[in-house]
């Protein structure tokens, strides 16, 4: 896993989406997300 030094909108939104829900109690749902950055990197979440 590469970890970049810049922030992507998308992922972090994603993921704290999916932590909020899960601390708020409801029922964890699985990810799977692609997602290409404006300079060619995908994310696979």
């Amino acid at each position: 896993m590469i970890l970049l030094e810049i922030n992507n909108r998308i992922v972090e939104e994603t993921l704290t989406i999916k932590f909020k829900n899960a601390l708020a109690g409801s029922k964890p749902e699985s990810i799977d997300v692609t997602i290409a950055d404006f300079d060619g990197v995908l994310f696979h979440i």
